[in-house]
């Protein structure tokens, strides 16, 4: 009954106007233009000598790590991600340049019964632990020394100094 007295009194007018409303819905892509790229922006688009030096560098992988590989630790904030089995670790601990060592490869099980990988480096003297939340094949297969946080891989770095 109210539609009634809606259309005896405004017409068709509501429903054009809805009409129109939606016809004018477009997400614009209709009348886009194919963009192409200038010879500059071509020629940006290739890689650089830099680029091209840098895509023949891979770092090894965790399985294919040995024991005292060398990294140094760049930050001291690596103590946030970094646990340490020898030490309590200091507010103010000073551990930015240290060199530590890859050591060895542990399982540790988690409250779900999967166990997770832990990397375990050493100075020489403290252990230093980094767990990476993954399953051991997971872990081995596509984890690199750019995967952890705040530790420089020195025998990368020594890698690349060759080459130059």
């Amino acid at each position: 009954m109210n539609f009634k007295k809606i259309i005896n009194t405004f017409g068709f007018s509501p429903y054009i106007f809805l009409i129109l409303l939606l016809s004018g819905c477009s997400t614009g892509i209709e009348s886009t233009k194919t963009i192409t790229y200038s010879k500059s922006e071509r020629k940006e688009l290739t890689a650089s000598p830099e680029e091209v030096f840098m895509a023949g560098m891979v770092p090894t992988k965790l399985k294919d790590w040995k024991k005292g590989k060398r990294f140094m630790i760049s930050d001291n904030r690596a103590a946030l991600v970094l646990e340490s089995n020898s030490r309590v670790w200091e507010d103010s601990v000073n551990i930015k340049g240290k060199e530590i060592m890859f050591n060895r490869i542990l399982e540790r099980p988690t409250p779900g019964g999967e166990h997770q990988v832990v990397i375990a480096f050493t100075d020489g003297v403290n252990e230093y632990l980094y767990p990476t939340g993954k399953r051991i094949n997971e872990a081995l297969e596509n984890l690199s020394s750019l995967d952890i946080p705040m530790l420089i891989d020195l025998d990368l770095v020594d890698e690349y100094r060759n080459k130059l």
